[in-house]
This record gives C-alpha cells, structure tokens and sequence, in this order.
C-alpha cells in the first residue's frame, strides 16, 4: 500500500538523492546549480511542503507542494497553489506514484481553501506519465519549461 505524507528530517538527504535519481534519468537536470537545488530537501521542506510516497517502507516518490507564495512559488497567481519537483524512482515508475503525490497535491490546496490550478515541475518522466492522465487540458513530451494547467479535478478526486 502507497502512503504519502511529509518527509522526515532524517530522510532529507535520501529525498534529496531519489529527486535528482529521478531528474537525471529523465535527462532533465539542467545545469549544476540546478541539479544542487534538487538535492538541497531539507531547504524545501523549510520554505514549502515537502510530501513523500512511500512503499513498505521504501520511499518512491517526491514533491514539493507550494501553497500560496514563498520562495518556491514560480507560477501561480494570487488563490492558487503549485507543486513542483514531482519525482518517481526510476525503479518505481509505472505504478501510478506520480499520479497519488498530485492527487495529494490537489487535496492540500483545497483543504487551504485555494485552487489547485498550476503544475509548476519542468517536465520529467513522472510529470509526462501523470499528465496522460484527463486530468491535464494537454501536454507536450518534449515542452520543458511549459506550464500545465489543470482542466478537472474531479478525474482524480
């Protein structure tokens, strides 16, 4: 069974190395200082949500929930919430990972009282697979740095 909760001081650091696992899988890290701001967990965890899939024990997957402003928000306006550095385990993909941290991305801005509208992580294997989901108005494989917005939530509710 798939958990999803905040991350624990102790696991920063292997949150940190299974985010940028799963970036440089996906041939997704950009450059140095990004690959940096990857691994630097506990630093996400001060200024945003850091949120954490677990299996059994293992953890599969991450992403940092970004509430309504602070120094991670990059794309939403006023009312809305993001997420970003969505990030599976190569090991771990195709279990629909990627799928349940969004859905608890979704159900946090709404219990904040906002709108759960801005996908903010560049695009990455995980992000791809969860956006072929119909709960994202289009994607482009290959459009890194484009914006998502959702178009329903009620898809994943």
């Amino acid at each position: 069974m798939m958990t999803v909760r905040p991350a624990r001081a102790d696991e920063y650091a292997q949150v940190g190395d299974l985010t940028v696992r799963a970036y440089a899988a996906d041939n997704s890290m950009g450059n140095e200082g990004y690959a940096a701001r990857l691994r630097d967990a506990e630093h996400r965890a001060e200024q945003a949500e850091l949120l954490v899939a677990e299996v059994d024990g293992h953890l599969v997957g991450t992403v940092t929930f970004v509430g309504f402003g602070g120094e991670y928000a990059d794309v939403a306006r006023p009312g809305e919430a993001e997420f970003r550095m969505l990030a599976v385990a190569p090991e771990a993909r195709k279990r629909s990972v990627a799928t349940t941290l969004v859905r608890a991305c979704i159900r946090r801005a709404n219990e904040l009282g906002g709108t759960p509208s801005w996908l903010a992580p560049w695009t990455t294997r995980a992000l791809r697979g969860a956006c072929t989901r119909n709960w994202v108005s289009s994607v482009t494989p290959n459009a890194i740095g484009s914006l998502y917005r959702a178009s329903t939530y009620s898809a994943i509710e």
